[in-house]
């Protein structure tokens, strides 16, 4: 399985933490719900912007455009706020869950997006820049979203988007770009009031669509304070804590363990842009089974998704993950998805059936079927097994270069497989493990 597991080295100057960044223990992982584990939460839900005064002029983000600190980005995000409250006519300031998406670069920029939208009452729905326009345009439709922040080097690639969809654009100011903030400018704009932010929706992070199209994950601030919390303590985050961040910031792990954490804090957090895994942690032995999680950071729902909500929960309210996982000496040891159409590529998980998807509008091809292929380096690769049409010839090259306006790069296909025709059972199902087997024997 692989997880870049950075965890956070309580130590200085930067050289002592990236030399120990890989000491932690490699993080195993559960597969069948043989053990009952309960999360706690706060009866006093805030979000993280609420604590950023009380660190003041500690450094919170280093980027590639120097250091920012609390009362920055705090300051930064109360005028972006009242930006976005300005254009969507609020003056009320609470946007009551209305859903705000945002593209930005991995840098304090993202941070200040986010805030801005919480800080406005709505719901944050982080986009990723690497994913193509097609894939931008569904979230932003799917999501509902009322507005679009986006940074100044993506207007560009995302500005036609937003008028095709009817949706404003509000332009983000340079990261360190708009001037320091006083003591006095944050008590002018005072922090808004809010009689309750437990079941707030907080922000919606987009699946990989493992049974067609990506389904919007809504979280409460509830929920996101108790993922937030629980790893700050199981972690011993401290505010002298240093952390070195390369996730993408469209994914939980990224958006939370790695930014929400070391802010809720007073850490600090060093923000690359550029995300690379390259560590695998082995599976290990044992009895296997489906992991099903309950408890107070788990998700609410998929947003207007109530029959996939209503499957993908049990009739109790344990939550189905989908994950292989063993329980063994105290420690859920997670082996990877039960299913065969999740392909794990480093730090993504691309769905087989959505890949599949996009393949079939392919001229030439007539069926599909998608693998995970097994690769040293990152884990799986995607292959695609496909049945072309009569007297057609295509080769990667060219389905790679037909891809690329429609999918995202991690997503096509690095290995193309010719067949006369994909086998299926009698229930016209395609047999994806008997096909690696075949084509990629152990």
């Amino acid at each position: 399985m692989l997880l870049p597991l950075l965890f956070p080295q309580r130590c200085r100057p930067l050289r002592r933490l990236l030399r120990g960044l890989w000491d932690g223990r490699r993080a195993g992982c559960p597969r069948r719900a043989l053990h009952t584990a309960w999360a706690t939460c706060s009866s006093d839900i805030t979000p993280v912007f609420t604590r950023a005064l009380a660190f003041g002029d500690k450094v919170a983000i280093v980027d590639q455009h120097g250091e920012h600190t609390y009362r920055e980005l705090l300051g930064r995000s109360l005028r972006l706020s009242r930006e976005i409250c300005g254009l969507l006519e609020c003056p009320s300031r609470d946007l009551r869950e209305e859903r705000i998406s945002f593209l930005c670069p991995n840098d304090a920029s993202y941070v200040v997006a986010q805030w801005a939208s919480w800080l406005s009452g709505g719901v944050a729905v982080p986009l990723y820049r690497k994913h193509p326009v097609a894939q931008l345009e569904y979230v932003i439709q799917d999501s509902q979203s009322a507005l679009l922040i986006a940074a100044q080097e993506f207007l560009g690639k995302i500005t036609p988007s937003a008028k095709r969809l009817g949706v404003p654009v509000l332009p983000l100011p340079r990261s360190g770009g708009d001037g320091p903030t006083s003591s006095a400018a944050l008590e002018e704009g005072s922090l808004p009031s809010c009689s309750s932010w437990e079941d707030r929706g907080a922000m919606i992070i987009y699946t990989s669509g493992t049974t067609g199209r990506p389904k919007g994950v809504l979280s409460t601030h509830r929920n996101v304070q108790a993922v937030t919390t629980g790893l700050v303590e199981k972690w011993e985050w401290k505010k002298e804590d240093v952390i070195l961040h390369v996730l993408p910031l469209h994914h939980v792990h990224g958006v939370i363990n790695k930014l929400l954490c070391p802010l809720w804090v007073g850490a600090t957090c060093i923000m690359f842009p550029e995300f690379s895994a390259h560590t695998v942690t082995p599976g290990l032995e044992g009895q296997e089974g489906e992991l099903l999680v309950k408890g107070p950071s788990v998700f609410r729902e998929y947003w207007n998704r109530p029959e996939e909500t209503a499957a993908a929960f049990t009739p109790d309210g344990w939550f189905r993950t989908g994950d292989t996982a063993a329980y063994k000496d105290g420690v859920y040891w997670i082996k990877g998805r039960t299913s065969v159409d999740i392909i794990k590529n480093g730090g993504f998980k691309i769905s087989a059936l959505e890949v599949e998807r996009q393949l079939l509008t392919h001229p030439h091809i007539t069926d599909v079927a998608v693998l995970g292929a097994p690769d040293v380096v990152w884990g799986q690769r995607v292959s695609a097994v496909v049945q072309l049409r009569r007297g057609e010839m295509l080769s990667v090259r060219d389905l790679r270069d037909w891809a690329r306006d429609t999918m995202a790069p991690y997503a096509i296909p690095t290995e193309l497989i010719v067949v006369e025709e994909i086998p299926r059972n009698q229930m016209g199902k395609v047999n994806k493990k008997e096909l690696l087997k075949r084509f990629y024997p152990a």
